[in-house]
């Protein structure tokens, strides 16, 4: 189990290729997808393994960068492989992840997350 203070971001380890991070997620409920890293990351992690088309909040559609990788709530054993996409500026965790566990957002004040 993790509890994280810092609402409603959970610490998250990435790993694509050769590239560790760590980085505190936003836990977004209303994306459906794993991950998204800022753009900043591009240079860091190459060249993508596919191009995606992304249909943003205001209905407008952009291709960004996406990734095989794989990722860690950190605190949690489970290792997800996942669909790391390079795309604005916010760190984003989606429900393809949050979806695998239990996970408790505690009035405003606190995220809890356990297998």
């Amino acid at each position: 189990m993790i509890e994280s203070r810092e609402y409603p971001f959970l610490p998250v380890t990435l790993e694509v290729r050769n590239f560790h991070d760590s980085v505190p997620a936003f836990v977004d409920t209303g994306f459906d997808g794993f991950l998204i890293l800022p753009d900043r990351y591009l240079p860091q992690l190459g060249p993508p393994d596919f191009v995606g088309r992304w249909t943003l909040a205001d209905g407008s559609t952009v291709e960004a960068a996406e990734f095989r990788g794989a990722l860690r709530i950190e605190g949690l054993q489970p290792l997800v492989q996942a669909r790391i996409t390079c795309l604005g500026t916010e760190v984003i965790l989606g429900r393809a992840v949050v979806d695998r566990f239990s996970v408790t957002f505690d009035h405003g004040q606190r995220i809890i997350a356990a297998e």
